[in-house]
C-alpha cells in the first residue's frame, strides 16, 4: 500500500546517511519538504501517510529525522527560493507535494539531492521524471498514488 511505500522509500533514502554517520552518532536525517498548502504539516492527508510511512520504519520525527517544511503559502512563484533554502542547509532528501512547479523549482535547485515527488497525476513517462517506472531519472522520485 502507499503508506509501505512511503516508509520504504524513505527508509531507503535516508538509511544511507543514518548507516554511514551511526558510528559519530551525530547525524540525524533532514528531509526537506515543500510545499504549496499553508496549513500546519502532518494534516493533509498525503502528509499523515508520509509521518506514517516513516515512523513504520522506525523514524520519529524530531527524535531520529528532522522534517524542514518550507510552504509556498500558496504562491508558486516561492518554489524555487524555496527549495533553494532547503538545498543550502542542506537537506538529504527533498520531498515535494505533487509534480509541476515544486518538482521543476526542486530539480532546478539540486543536482545530487534525491526528490521524491508525493503526488503526480502526470504520466511520469510521458513527461520523462522517469525512464520507467522500474526507476528514477536523475534525482527524481515517485511513489504510487
Amino acid at each position: 500500500d502507499r503508506r509501505t511505500f512511503i516508509g520504504a522509500v524513505f527508509g531507503g533514502l535516508i538509511a544511507g546517511p543514518l548507516t554511514a554517520t551511526a558510528q559519530q552518532g551525530e547525524h540525524v536525517p533532514r528531509i526537506g519538504y515543500v510545499t504549496r498548502a499553508s496549513s500546519t504539516f502532518g494534516m493533509l492527508p498525503v502528509e499523515q501517510e508520509f509521518l506514517d510511512g516513516l515512523h513504520d520504519h522506525g523514524y520519529v520525527e524530531g527524535r531520529n529525522v528532522v522534517i524542514e517544511v518550507r510552504s509556498a503559502g500558496g504562491r508558486p512563484e516561492r518554489f524555487a527560493e524555496l527549495a533553494t533554502e532547503l538545498v543550502r542547509l542542506p537537506v538529504d532528501v527533498l520531498l515535494v507535494g505533487v509534480c509541476g512547479a515544486p518538482l521543476d523549482a526542486a530539480r532546478s535547485a539540486t543536482q545530487t539531492i534525491p526528490i521524491v515527488v508525493a503526488t503526480c497525476n502526470d504520466d511520469l513517462v510521458e513527461t520523462g521524471i522517469v525512464n520507467s517506472l522500474a526507476g528514477p531519472v536523475g534525482t527524481s522520485r515517485d511513489y504510487p498514488s
